[in-house]
């Protein structure tokens, strides 16, 4: 299944990042404001793998 960049940026901001590694170029920097930048490919899917495996910890309770 090919997405077209509107699905790559809903899946990356979803936290799907495993959908968004194969348009990854091997030059992206990332910039994380006021932390650091990531340069690389193989940064930018370790910090997103880092930050799935985090996720997996956490929940959320909506209340009205």
């Amino acid at each position: 299944m090919s997405l077209d960049i509107d699905q790559i940026a809903e899946a990356f901001c979803s936290y799907r990042f495993v959908m968004t590694y194969p348009y990854m170029a091997d030059e992206i920097k990332w910039n994380i404001v006021g932390k650091e930048e990531l340069v690389g490919r193989e940064a930018v899917i370790d910090r997103c793998d880092k930050a799935a495996k985090f996720l997996e910890t956490v929940s959320t309770t909506l209340q009205s």
